[in-house]
């Protein structure tokens, strides 16, 4: 034998992160996001309803009150650890529209997992909450939520995966 490889110059193995080479890159990328966010210009919302006030809170403590609120918010910019029209992250979103309601939330959407009563029978109004994301039902298996900076807040299908909790009475 030669010492050859037969012709095999290298070997082309991927990369594999390990956790906490993960970690850093995610970091690393929201503090990448949220400095972009924060120069960039306030973009048009798909809505035409201003974005970036408090808007006024309906009369009623209702849930569908609490729904028709958070809907005006559809178009609002996603910044991560925002919690105000003018950016906000999934829980600081959550946390913002609660709170008009009279409900202090934290803002992690992990934390905001153990606030009310779980409920596996989700009616508007209910909080949608794990580890990694919130966000409010408004029925017929849809949410509203912040996503990213990319889609704002906006009204998709219900994501699964997602404990639902009774903060309204």
């Amino acid at each position: 034998m030669d010492g050859s490889w037969g012709g095999i110059e290298t070997l082309d193995v991927p990369h594999a992160e390990s956790p906490e080479e993960q970690a850093t890159r995610i970091q690393a990328e929201q503090a990448r996001q949220s400095e972009a966010a924060s120069r960039a210009e306030p973009r048009t919302p798909a809505v035409s309803a201003p974005t970036t006030g408090d808007k006024e809170k309906p009369a009623s403590d209702t849930a569908a009150a609490l729904v028709s609120y958070a809907l005006q918010y559809q178009g609002a910019p996603y910044v991560y650890g925002g919690n105000t029209p003018a950016g906000w992250d999934c829980s600081g979103f959550t946390q913002y529209v609660y709170a008009r309601f009279g409900i202090q939330l934290p803002h992690p959407s992990g934390m905001q997992a153990t606030i009310g009563t779980p409920v596996t029978d989700p009616q508007p109004g209910d909080l949608m909450a794990n580890a990694g994301h919130a966000g409010i039902y408004i029925g017929n298996g849809l949410m509203i939520h912040a996503m990213n900076p990319v889609d704002g807040t906006k009204v998709t299908a219900v994501m699964p995966g997602m404990g639902y909790y009774r903060l309204l009475g």
